[in-house]
């Protein structure tokens, strides 16, 4: 504090600082004019426990009241102390509260200006949407009334030529004509519906969670495409047919557009709807009551065009397996190739061992539960050497003698082209009867074959892939087998 007891129990003078004994100096002195201790202490301006101690110095006051004055300026002190560090406290904690009050009204206010942009955003978003509808539609309504009906009502007005009789260079066949604008009209009509719905929702999402199985001829359709391209490239030389598009394409709803321009836009309608949605689906607040349908609605959407994407590759990969076919000396006895689960794998050429240590070079097509050796002669004609099926194959890196070489051994069945077809195949070791007509079994043997690529690598890639697809192959067969026999019936 500011003094305390002395051994004999007086009261000890309270330490002062130096600026307070110079001002006790010189109030004590008094002035030159006369001036008493109480009118120096004013004027030096002290108070407290050294005002009071210069008080009994000076005889002015009695030593008596001195503890009191003591106690009562120390509690003051403390008390302005205490005063002054609440202040100062109150005076940070409203500094703080008024800097969180600025942060939290900037935050919703950027808050407010996000919600708005992005509702902004989503309502141009679904504008682009409906839109583009009606453009779709309308664009889909002139390839039907400009170019399909004229075609068809042409086609039905001709004449159909007599049997055995060639058709005139005139003549539009019907086929020809489906094949061109093969779903055009069920995809205006779904189209139709879909913007009905959507000018008089609330909500997106359902609309199109509901609407994606009818997205479905959309595979037809993109199926269809290529065979599409190339009927119209044929048919375009047919003067009448040509006649009729180069009329309609001049018609001003096309805005310069080709009917090939405009057979393109279904391929392409589905990707566009995808973007959209998702544009739609960003832009949608989590609040919002449709973001968990916008968010189905995007999954459906990316489920019929995943469908839509694997019906294109298996119609070409279906395309390629018939050009094979179509490829095979037709002297040979056909090899059916074209089944509904085979799938074309890859092709190349590799070599055979031949007579005096020469190597032969062969056609090989790798196939998903079958490998074709072939080798070529004339017309482009490719003559069978090999057909093995996969699912009794292994495959093995040739140990040495050959760096690029690898061979197959297959059990039981080293097919062997015949003219005709035995009335009564064998069945070999499996209890199977070969599916492969023209090539039969002659007995249960071993048989392997060394083939020879051109480098390591493409040993490598040939060992994988054929390996790939024999396991495959026998694990189909085995589940195959392993089918209860009253589920078939």
């Amino acid at each position: 504090g500011d003094g305390g007891e002395a051994v004999d129990g007086s009261i000890a003078p309270p330490e002062l600082d130096c600026e307070d004994s110079a001002a006790v100096c010189r109030a004590g002195d008094g002035g030159d004019d006369g001036t008493t201790v109480q009118e120096g202490l004013s004027q030096e301006g002290l108070s407290g426990v050294g005002a009071a101690f210069l008080a009994v110095a000076s005889g002015q006051l009695s030593e008596t009241l001195l503890p009191l004055i003591c106690s009562t300026a120390l509690r003051c002190t403390v008390t302005g102390w205490k005063a002054r560090r609440v202040f100062r406290q109150l005076r940070a904690s409203k500094t703080r509260g008024l800097r969180r009050a600025i942060a939290v009204w900037k935050a919703r206010r950027l808050l407010a200006r996000m919600q708005t942009k992005r509702a902004r955003m989503r309502q141009n978003v679904l504008s682009e949407l409906i839109a583009s509808e009606k453009v779709y539609i309308r664009y889909l309504e002139v390839i039907e009334g400009l170019f399909y009906l004229p075609l068809k009502s042409t086609c039905e007005s001709q004449a159909d030529p007599d049997e055995g009789e060639d058709p005139t260079p005139n003549y539009i066949s019907m086929q020809s004509i489906k094949t061109i604008f093969y779903q055009i009209q069920v995809l205006r009509q779904t189209h139709e519906m879909l913007l009905l719905e959507l000018e008089h929702a609330t909500s997106i999402g359902p609309i199109f969670v509901r609407m994606a199985p009818f997205f479905k001829p959309y595979r037809d359709y993109i199926v269809n495409y290529p065979g599409c391209c190339r009927t119209l490239a044929l048919a375009r030389q047919n003067p009448e047919f040509q006649q009729v598009v180069e009329l309609g394409e001049q018609h001003d709803d096309c805005r310069g557009l080709k009917l090939v321009d405009l057979l393109i836009m279904p391929v392409q309608r589905l990707p566009r709807l995808r973007m959209l949605l998702e544009d739609l689906f960003r832009n949608t607040s989590p609040s919002d009551p449709d973001f968990a349908h916008l968010q189905d609605a995007v999954f459906a959407l990316k489920a019929v065009l995943a469908a839509v994407n694997e019906g294109s590759r298996d119609a070409e990969n279906l395309m390629t397996v018939v050009e094979i076919s179509c490829c095979l000396l037709p002297t040979q006895p056909a090899l059916d190739l074209i089944q509904a689960h085979r799938r074309f794998v890859r092709q190349g050429q590799l070599e055979l061992p031949g007579p005096l240590w020469t190597l032969l070079p062969r056609l090989v097509f790798l196939l998903s539960d079958i490998i074709i050796v072939a080798k070529y002669t004339t017309f482009y004609r490719i003559e069978v050497v090999h057909a093995i099926f996969l699912h009794s194959l292994t495959v093995a890196v040739s140990p040495e003698g050959q760096p690029h070489g690898f061979t197959i051994t297959w059990r039981g069945n080293p097919y062997v082209p015949v003219p005709e077809a035995d009335e009564e195949a064998e069945e070999d070791e499996t209890g199977e009867t070969p599916t492969v007509p023209a090539l039969v079994s002659r007995g249960p043997l071993t048989h392997t074959e060394l083939l020879v690529a051109s480098s390591v690598e493409e040993r490598d890639s040939w060992v994988a892939d054929i390996s790939e697809c024999a396991k495959k192959a026998s694990q189909r067969r085995k589940s195959f087998r392993s089918v209860p026999a009253g589920l078939g019936e």
